[in-house]
């Protein structure tokens, strides 16, 4: 029997609508973006479409700039798993920001894996300007909340 080959595609990347992901439904995308404003509110990250790989698993790792955890330890890499439940199947990697902001200023980056293969590895800059794109932010920051 033929193997089905993998693919995966990312469809989108940069500035999303505040997002759970207790949701079903994967955030409203805003801006194609890697310049990410330094606000609570901003969520960001891609989503990719996966074909080929039901019943395996995307491993993430986020690496961010050192900030301290609440026991005064510099927090490690985020690292996790998300099964492929479905072929084609379309996932969201991605953050949000969180008090104290200033300790998250600097680069993000996002890397993606199946079967030990980067499918995806993509960074994104905090920056302090908190004004770039408010009025997109401020519009969609209730959305999935």
């Amino acid at each position: 029997m033929a193997r089905k080959q993998l693919s995966v595609t990312t469809t989108s990347w940069g500035l999303y609508a505040k997002w759970s992901n207790r949701c079903r439904e994967l955030p409203r995308f805003l801006k194609f973006t890697t310049i990410i404003p330094a606000r609570i509110e901003a969520e960001f990250g891609y989503i990719l479409k996966i074909s080929g790989a039901k019943g395996k698993q995307v491993e993430y790792t986020v690496i961010h700039p050192p900030f301290l955890d609440e026991k005064g330890k510099t927090t490690p890499p985020f690292t996790g798993s998300i099964p492929i439940r479905s072929n084609p199947f379309e996932i969201y990697l991605g953050d949000t920001l969180w008090e104290p902001i200033g300790d998250k200023i600097g680069l993000w980056r996002f890397i993606a894996k199946i079967d030990g293969e980067t499918v995806e590895d993509k960074s994104f800059t905090i920056v302090e300007n908190t004004e770039l794109f408010a009025d997109l932010i401020d519009q969609f920051k209730h959305e999935h909340i």
